[in-house]
């Protein structure tokens, strides 16, 4: 796979967070030529869409642009994802998101069940999940994946997959949850909470098990978002607020907020 297409993947799958504690940049807008190369370089259309779902686009899709696309091999399915994609208002390519990196020794070979309360307000055009994404030892290579919305099973989508499982609109403290399998060979974990579109969201009481077991690191993680500041994860994303809030909770005395503002300067 050549070079470029790893870094796109790295930076763009699911979040260009990748869990450290400072601020990631913003990945650039995709383009004709970028969609063209992961093809070309092997990278499977369900992971080159969900690329067009979660980054910045500037697609050429006039006639003389498809026909580019065409003749560079990239198939129709994609194709018809860049038309889509070209349609997006400004900021519904960006999210809001927590991203929290997981123990590889504590999940390898097993079934995680993720599962969290989440409230909404206003959430339009989009909408607020949960996701998990388990990597391989290839680089790019994706073993799991699911964020609400795209599910991806060993490198296939799945079941469910494009069909919205999260929160939207406006809607009281409700419980959302799926499961997946983490291969033995997996290499890095990363997952945790996304809002796309406008509106806010508040999530709250995560939960973890790993073979029907609940996981519990306090010192890794606070999964009910009781302390200052949400340890364990990420926060940002261009154009969202994010951070706890003691204003609202489905358990506890706090929960994590994260709202649209439309203002790409707005990380925290």
């Amino acid at each position: 796979m050549k070079q470029f297409s790893v870094a796109v993947f790295a930076a763009v799958m699911l979040c260009a967070a990748t869990g450290r504690a400072q601020p990631v940049t913003p990945p650039k807008a995709l383009t004709n030529g970028d969609i063209i190369e992961m093809s070309r370089a092997g990278v499977a259309d369900s992971n080159i869409m969900t690329l067009i779902n979660n980054a910045p686009v500037k697609f050429d899709v006039s006639p003389d642009g498809l026909i580019s696309l065409h003749a560079g091999g990239v198939h129709e399915g994609v194709i018809n994802q860049m038309i889509r994609a070209g349609t997006r208002p400004k900021f519904e390519s960006s999210f809001g998101v927590a991203t929290g990196t997981f123990p590889v020794k504590d999940a390898a070979g097993k079934t995680v069940h993720f599962s969290a309360w989440i409230k909404t307000e206003n959430v339009l055009n989009g909408y607020a999940g949960l996701w998990w994404r388990v990597d391989g030892q290839e680089q790019g290579s994706v073993l799991a994946f699911d964020n609400s919305q795209a599910r991806v099973i060993e490198g296939k989508p799945a079941t469910g997959s494009g069909t919205i499982r999260g929160a939207t609109g406006t809607k009281d403290w409700a419980k959302y949850e799926f499961e997946l399998p983490v291969g033995a060979a997996v290499k890095n974990i990363n997952f945790g909470a996304i809002l796309s579109g406008t509106g806010t969201a508040w999530f709250d009481g995560l939960r973890i098990e790993l073979n029907g077991e609940p996981y519990t690191n306090t010192a890794l993680f606070d999964l009910d978002f009781e302390r200052t500041t949400a340890k364990g994860f990420y926060t940002g994303g261009p154009g969202y607020k994010v951070g706890v809030d003691n204003t609202t909770a489905y358990q506890g005395k706090q929960s994590l907020k994260m709202q649209y503002t439309g203002d790409a300067s707005q990380t925290k």
